[in-house]
């Protein structure tokens, strides 16, 4: 079983700079990958992820030297999940789903990340070593213990997070979950709040609106029948009672001045 522990990462901005030029080179691998796929495809030939890799590799160094600064796995595992995107797509047409090609990706309008392959890195308590930029911090320890898989690193706006792929036993993936006695909250539109331990707190019922059609607050109606003085800069003016002072509009209105 396989669980994934996302962590926030504290990057310094040297450190920052090399994750969004790895980003950057992902990005643009996958790009490339998917043209020369296309490419293969409208020319009538079955493409294949591990011959474009080759022939990406053959030619990477010279026509893009650029991409030495950044390690490899970021510039290798977008072939991988190209060919996995084109089998989901293959997929769902033949099961008569809703298909989407894969598209090309653009800058600031997809999601930023590279993969790190699990021989690559290294945890040690709230660090991750990653290769060419050394110990990044983390805001907390791998809560899972197993085999790590792998790690993807992202942006989310101007944050940076790890997510740590482990395959853990089925004993610790069916393990009820404790919180830390901590509640989640979750608001919505049919109820309030919608609490983790599945209480649920209903909206407050707004008031009845006034009956009498006057479009005077009940208690502005039983104020000024009681003798009762309005709120300051307020004129409360109705048809079955005389107004203290001249209204501004006709009757059975309330004004509020500033």
């Amino acid at each position: 079983m396989h669980l994934t522990h996302k962590i926030a990462l504290c990057p310094t901005p040297e450190q920052a700079d090399y994750f969004r030029r790895a980003c950057g080179t992902a990005r643009f691998v996958w790009n490339w990958a998917l043209a020369e796929w296309n490419k293969l495809y409208k020319a009538g030939h079955k493409p294949s992820a591990m011959a474009l890799k080759k022939q990406f590799n053959a030619i990477k160094y010279i026509k893009y030297p650029w991409i030495q600064e950044i390690h490899r796995d970021a510039h290798a595992q977008p072939f991988a999940h190209l060919a996995k995107a084109w089998n989901r797509f293959f997929a769902d047409m033949k099961a008569g789903k809703p298909a989407h090609e894969p598209k090309f990706k653009k800058k600031g309008r997809c999601r930023d990340s590279f993969y790190v392959a699990n021989d690559k890195f290294s945890l040690n308590g709230n660090t991750i070593r990653l290769p060419k930029i050394g110990e990044v911090k983390m805001t907390e320890r791998l809560r899972f213990s197993g085999k790590i898989l792998g790690a993807t690193v992202s942006r989310t706006a101007d944050r940076w997070f790890v997510a740590i792929h482990v395959d853990v036993s089925d004993e610790q993936f069916y393990r009820k979950r404790t919180a830390h006695n901590m509640t989640g909250v979750d608001l919505g539109l049919k109820a309030a709040a919608t609490l983790s331990n599945g209480d649920v707190i209903t909206a407050p019922i707004a008031a009845p609106s006034s009956a009498s059609g006057s479009g005077v607050s009940h208690t502005l109606q039983w104020g000024r029948h009681h003798g009762a003085e309005a709120p300051y800069g307020c004129i409360a003016a109705s048809q079955d009672s005389e107004p203290t002072h001249e209204p501004q509009a006709g009757d059975g209105q309330t004004w509020c001045g500033a």
